[in-house]
């Protein structure tokens, strides 16, 4: 079994011809950090440069970050110092297993990274996928740990028993699923069933926590999961899911290249995920999703861990509000208490997909972070951003990409071969523009600021 790992990429990047951001108003303070930034030739924001170091700096706006209402202070670095800090924030990793190329990278520049991927080849294949954690990194970093053995044991042993049985794989996936999750929830329950939870006093459940916090954090803490299958010979692909990450296959059909959806989001916005909550909580269709939320405080319908919103109210309120740090901080505990009647609320079961695959094909799973990024976030349809990331991970279909460039404002990275995922991060967050490579990479925030989610990528070549 094999995990991440840091290899520079052996991409060729060759700079496609960028397209000019629109210049900032110049009507901007002066003298943000004592210095005098103005608007200067071949830079589009207004730009100071030190005369005695000849060091470059300047202020961002908006353009680079929809949603970032105030100049920003970046550093216009050498490429080589910029790709330091790249390299320094992200992991990636590049291997072939059996003939199948996996790629990957994860990247955030300005917080604890809550995803994670992994790639774990075993004696019936290999098993690659993505966890998005949020509420801490526990659950996602524990699903890294313990899961990818877990599944491949449960699917060694469903082949054995039935082999050449795609029901099998399916089920034995669906099983690995729901019971890792239970064994999360499993391990806080027992260390309170000595006796009636009401009956704990508050001193005493401190003091259990205080103990016990890893195991309490990552059943408090939640983690997505899209997993794929891949079998020895690399014919055919089963891909499993919880949460909103996002796989893609393309495959070239006829001379067209097709992107086709790999997997079903779970979350509050999804009509069907919305209706399945209703009819498993009937009488609660005012409370157990609002405004895209399930109960009114987490947009994800499926994960593993957020047992606040599988477990009894009771247990919450005795149990989890006194843990560190507290409940409070990440969902409002009145608001989930009040309407939480029937639990859970919160679904491990996956949704499976199963596909043939045919030599070329390209198979792309990523966290939500890719999707929302930015200006592809903003400005691309979901479909188009399928076909762009599939374009990216195959590296070709230029002149589409240019396209999408014009509509996202930023030239793209050319090359076959290195590593694919990274390929997808950089021109999904900067392409050839090197103003939005620093803005990533150097803009200085204020406390508690964040450019973008987390962001993992996994590229599959057949």
């Amino acid at each position: 079994m094999s995990s991440i790992s840091e290899i520079p990429s052996a991409a060729t990047s060759i700079a496609s011809a960028p397209v000019p951001a629109e210049p900032t108003p110049t009507t901007l303070p002066v003298d943000i950090d004592g210095n005098s930034y103005s608007l200067i030739p071949n830079h589009h924001f207004p730009t100071f440069i030190d005369p005695i170091t000849g060091s470059t700096t300047f202020l961002a706006t908006e353009q680079f970050a929809p949603g970032v209402d105030t100049l920003v202070r970046c550093s216009l670095l050498p490429e080589e110092k910029l790709d330091q800090i790249l390299e320094e924030y992200s992991k990636e990793g590049r291997e072939e297993y059996g003939g199948v190329e996996i790629s990957e990278v994860s990247f955030q520049r300005f917080k604890n990274n809550e995803d994670r991927t992994f790639v774990a080849e075993f004696d019936e294949g290999v098993l690659t996928g993505v966890f998005d954690g949020h509420v801490g990194d526990q659950a996602s970093s524990y699903a890294y740990s313990v899961f990818p053995s877990l599944l491949a044991s449960a699917l060694s042993s469903a082949i054995r028993a039935s082999p050449n049985s795609s029901e099998a794989i399916s089920s034995a996936l669906s099983s690995a699923f729901t019971s890792f999750d239970a064994s999360i929830g499993s391990a806080v329950l027992q260390l309170f069933d000595s006796k009636p939870i009401d009956e704990w006093e508050e001193a005493e459940v401190k003091e259990v926590l205080k103990e016990n916090n890893e195991v309490v954090r990552r059943a408090m803490a939640g983690t997505t999961a899209l997993v794929a299958f891949v079998p020895k010979g690399g014919k055919e692909v089963w891909v499993a899911g919880v949460g909103d990450c996002q796989g893609f296959l393309g495959r070239k059909v006829g001379e067209e290249w097709t992107a086709t959806p790999l997997n079903e989001e779970h979350n509050g916005k999804v009509k069907s995920e919305v209706e399945r909550l209703n009819q498993e909580h009937p009488g609660e269709s005012e409370t157990v999703v609002t405004k895209g939320r399930v109960l009114g405080s987490i947009a994800i319908t499926r994960a593993f861990g957020d047992f606040p919103f599988k477990f009894p109210a009771s247990f919450t309120h005795r149990i989890f509000q006194h843990a560190t740090p507290p409940f409070e901080r990440f969902f409002k505990l009145s608001v989930c208490l009040s309407n939480s009647f029937t639990p859970p609320y919160i679904s491990a079961t996956p949704s499976i997909t199963h596909h043939s695959l045919l030599p070329g094909d390209i198979i792309l799973l990523a966290s939500d972070g890719l999707s929302d990024s930015g200006l592809v976030g903003e400005k691309l349809s979901s479909e188009r951003k399928a076909k762009f990331f599939k374009a990216l991970a195959k590296g070709d279909e230029m002149e589409f990409l240019e396209d999408v460039a014009r509509e996202v404002g930023h030239g793209i990275l050319k090359g076959v071969g290195g590593n694919r995922a990274r390929r997808v991060l950089e021109n999904v967050l900067w392409g050839t523009d090197r103003e939005r490579k620093a803005f990533q990479l150097t803009a200085e925030l204020p406390e508690g600021g964040l450019l973008q989610d987390d962001i993992s990528v996994v590229v599959i070549k057949v």
